[in-house]
């Protein structure tokens, strides 16, 4: 086990590292955005700019967060690193990237559709801005929680569900129809954990008979090669 303890512990150093850098490139854009150095709509993304090929903007969104910014910033560092403690670097840039694009997308698509049967749907959906932290926040504790459940602790992962969800809604009280790519990024958090999940149980479960079939060859080879 020594030999690998050194592994172990670069791996979680490098995750923590790189929250670290990610939660300061946030608070760096973040501040520039408010002094008015990087202009909100160079950095968000919006239904429109999108559709109009500004597809950009749905990374570049990510890196301001919305009001109110400490909370933001702090629930950025917060929650990364206690996924990390349930995943590694990989999964959990991984969760952070498809709970931030596809949450985002998957609710544009959605509202496209719905206004192409009934214009009058969301109009003010369209342009507006649409950017923070939240959805790779809300990919962050679906990975969170589906580690507690597979943990059988189904009350934690429920628990911290509905807290998270309650603590969202204590800092910005006023939600609209954008805001349910939060549940979109928390289903992909939890379908993307079990998905990795799944692959590591069966990887696992197919390597002892590999090595029994390895260890049962050298013995009929021996047997064969024994004088009759």
């Amino acid at each position: 086990m020594s030999p690998s303890l050194p592994a172990a512990v670069r791996s979680g150093t490098a995750g923590v590292l790189s929250v670290a850098l990610v939660t300061g490139a946030v608070s760096t854009v973040t501040l520039l955005n408010r002094l008015g150095s990087l202009p909100l709509r160079d950095l968000a993304a919006s239904e429109r700019a999108v559709g109009e090929g500004r597809a950009w903007l749905l990374v570049t969104s990510a890196f301001v967060a919305d009001r109110p910014a400490v909370p933001s910033v702090a629930g950025l560092a917060l929650v990364g690193l206690a996924a990390l403690a349930f995943c590694g670097v990989r999964l959990l840039w991984t969760a952070a990237a498809l709970g931030h694009l596809g949450g985002t997308v998957a609710v544009y698509a959605a509202l496209s559709l719905a206004r192409a049967a009934d214009p009058s749907l969301a109009p003010h959906a369209v342009a507006r801005p649409d950017y923070g932290t939240s959805a790779v926040i809300a990919a962050w504790i679906g990975v969170i929680a589906y580690n507690l459940w597979r943990r059988e602790s189904r009350r934690a992962a429920l628990g911290v569900c509905v807290l998270s969800g309650l603590v969202g809604w204590l800092f910005r009280p006023d939600l609209d129809v954008l805001d349910t790519e939060h549940l979109v990024a928390l289903a992909l958090g939890i379908a993307l954990a079990a998905s990795i999940g799944a692959g590591a149980a069966a990887s696992g479960a197919g390597a002892p008979s590999s090595s029994g079939r390895a260890s049962s060859r050298p013995g009929r080879s021996r047997t064969a090669q024994t004088p009759a």
